[in-house]
């Protein structure tokens, strides 16, 4: 929390600074695989399980001030809800690591994210798709449900 609070505190744009706090989060869970996937997604009792709900709670309004602030200044989409897009950013950042992270993935392959250049990668690729969430696009790419003609029944 303090890492990606010093991230989002000292960030140059919104953009660089939701970017950097993604890449950041992966990165450091990747090279702690076994923490991170107790933190994200082992089974565990109810007591873990609130405490990992509160962790994501924070992180979620960490992103949301980045959200918000990208909205402000125009660089984020004003078309979403702000919590709404947080809620989908760290549920997605963190939903993408379960299966690098797994135990059972690690055991099956031995090719997954181990070296700095893998991990270099998936970080890059989860930020990106992270920050293509609320990114400002047209109204129509924005919403294909406009664009979709329902037959009626």
């Amino acid at each position: 929390m303090a890492v990606i609070n010093d991230i989002a505190n000292r960030a140059s744009d919104p953009r660089a600074g939701l970017h950097q706090a993604v890449q950041t989060f992966v990165r450091r869970a990747m090279r702690n695989r076994r923490l991170a996937y107790a933190l994200i997604a082992e089974p565990c009792e109810r007591e873990i399980d609130v405490a990992r709900l509160k962790y994501r709670a924070a992180i979620s309004q960490l992103i949301l001030g980045l959200v918000r602030a990208g909205q402000s200044d125009g660089s984020f989409s004003r078309r979403v809800r702000g919590d709404v897009a947080a809620t989908v950013i760290v549920g997605g950042f963190m939903e993408a690591l379960v299966g690098p992270l797994s135990p059972l993935t690690l055991e099956g392959r031995s090719h997954v994210e181990r070296d700095v250049a893998s991990i270099e990668r998936l970080s890059e690729e989860i930020a990106d798709l992270c920050c293509a969430c609320v990114a400002d696009v047209p109204a129509a790419i924005a919403t294909p449900s406009r664009l979709v003609h329902r037959r009626s029944a």
